[in-house]
């Protein structure tokens, strides 16, 4: 079996990014190759391949398939798999891709017991949809065991966070309020930490596995967005009344947006980034949740109420490094040595998923082997100040008005990259 993979280069300077990208390489029974979509597709031919994958990091929602690249998948006739995340943004542009294009497979990270709430079965009667996590536990970092023991750690709460736009809703805030209370609890109690949450100080790649190996313990929330965008009239909303008034809170802004309303909580899930802290021995302080229902209070985490209410016990379990190294042993002998939430098994789940689908469509994999211009492994982009930059300018661009200058986007990205 011959799979392909259409994916963002310029996406992968994250970790979490390009291990998901990568084990497939790794672990997939299938000859597996990889396209970074250009400009150009006249060359490209879909038809050597038994399933083409689109990957997350090639965003629907954001316009980054493009016309050409749309008109092709159209045309091919094998398996075509979709893995999709951030589905809060732009539904319904997610769903007409899904009809359009007969994706026949879809890796949803919508929790199982709403799949139906979010892709109605009677609409997508030809679709199969599997629920899966945003990320796994990679063979490099579950091998480090380059930790050290907790009482050893110079820094008790390290964290490095993001204050999302408020149309992602009270999800979207948790990552800024928990980083803004723990620094100042932190700095009130002189608890030695390194919490920050604007973009300049984010850290990437080794660094940040350095940065997380210094630390007692990390923050963390539940990942993603209960407010679903179909149509992105809710940003659209938020944008103007932040047009209006720059200095507008979230409280307020929430109060003429969604009104008195609790959000119902669908997409609260775990993040891939707490797999990787369990996996350097670093402790978890989080507010509380169902985190999938993997990680359990106390026994993997410290949990903090939302309200703070607990926040002494919080810090008396915290400077306790015999608690803490007991607490960080169980997550790592539970999450990390039991291989249930590695990506080795993840690819096998999904090997298993492909094959099946592919059963029933025309074998190609006897076709000649597929062009240059495919790739065995995935390329990565690493992150420069120069990129960074450039990144954050991108982020201003509001999303309808993307399309036009990604061409111009790319060609920048391509000679950033042979600068590096």
């Amino acid at each position: 079996m011959r799979i392909l993979i259409l994916y963002d280069k310029y996406s992968t300077f994250t970790n979490t990014v390009f291990d998901h990208l990568d084990s497939f390489s790794e672990y997939s029974s299938a000859e597996v190759f990889y396209y970074q979509p250009g400009d150009d597709l006249s060359t490209v031919s879909l038809e050597y391949f038994d399933a083409v994958v689109i990957h997350y990091s090639l965003r629907i929602p954001l316009g980054q398939l493009t016309a050409e690249l749309y008109h092709k998948l159209n045309l091919y006739a094998g398996l075509k798999v979709l893995f999709v995340q951030d589905e809060y943004d732009y539904t319904d542009t997610v769903r007409k891709a899904i009809h359009d294009l007969e994706i026949g497979l879809v890796f949803t990270c919508v929790p199982e017991k709403y799949i139906d709430t979010v892709y109605p079965s009677k609409e997508f009667t030809s679709t199969c949809f599997v629920n899966n996590l945003t990320g796994y536990i990679p063979a490099s970092l579950a091998n480090e065991k380059r930790y050290s023991a907790i009482r050893d750690r110079p820094i008790f709460v390290g964290y490095r966070g993001r204050s999302l736009p408020f149309w992602y809703g009270d999800l979207g805030q948790e990552k800024f309020l928990i980083a803004q209370f723990m620094k100042g609890e932190c700095r009130r109690r002189a608890i030695a930490s390194d919490i920050e949450w604007e973009d300049k100080n984010r850290i990437y790649g080794g660094k940040w596995v350095d940065f997380l190996s210094s630390c007692k313990a990390t923050l963390g929330t539940e990942s993603g967005s209960n407010v679903f965008d179909d149509s992105g009239k809710i940003r659209e909303k938020v944008n103007e009344i932040l047009r209006r008034n720059s200095k507008a809170n979230y409280a307020y802004v929430r109060k003429l947006v969604f009104g008195g309303e609790n959000e119902v909580l669908i997409m609260n899930q775990i993040s891939p980034r707490f797999f990787e802290s369990i996996a350097l021995k670093t402790g978890l302080i989080l507010y509380e949740g169902e985190y999938s229902g993997i990680l359990e209070p106390y026994k993997h985490f410290i949990p903090l109420r939302k309200d703070h209410e607990n926040i002494d016990e919080v810090f008396q379990l915290l400077i306790d490094d015999t608690y803490m190294q007991a607490m960080v042993d169980r997550a790592y002998e539970d999450i990390i040595e039991s291989d249930k939430y590695s990506y080795s098994s993840f690819i096998k789940m999904v090997d298993s998923y492909i094959s099946n689908a592919v059963g029933s469509c025309v074998q190609k994999s006897s076709i000649l082997p597929p062009p240059p211009c495919f790739t065995v492994r995935p390329q990565r982009v690493r992150i420069t100040r120069l990129r960074s930059g450039l990144t954050r300018v991108w982020s201003y661009i509001p999303y309808p008005l993307r399309n036009s200058f990604r061409p111009l986007a790319r060609r920048v990205a391509e000679l950033v990259s042979r600068s590096d």
